[in-house]
């Protein structure tokens, strides 16, 4: 996810849906000034060219990771559900 243009940082996580699938979720912060030209449909293009297709993520742009106090990424904190994710079912 960080290799994609105009991506400052990123995290992955596997979140349920309602009812109990597992749905993988990229969540990407933008590099600060791109944040209207940024195009999550063309980031998800290419992460499919890289990509198997089970590991395409469905992508959400968050304003910053939230972080643990050691660095990490603390993906407890990531939002779920998320409205308007690009590729929702």
């Amino acid at each position: 996810l960080v290799n994609l243009p105009g991506v400052s940082g990123g995290a992955a996580a596997v979140r349920r849906t309602a009812s109990g699938t597992p749905l993988l979720v990229g969540y990407i912060a933008v590099t600060p000034g791109l944040e209207g030209s940024f195009d999550v449909s063309e980031a998800r293009a290419r992460l499919s060219e890289a990509l198997p297709a089970a590991l395409v993520p469905r992508l959400v742009v968050v304003d910053e990771l939230p972080t643990r106090t050691s660095g990490k990424v603390d993906r407890d904190a990531l939002p779920w559900p998320v409205g308007g994710a690009e590729g929702e079912d």
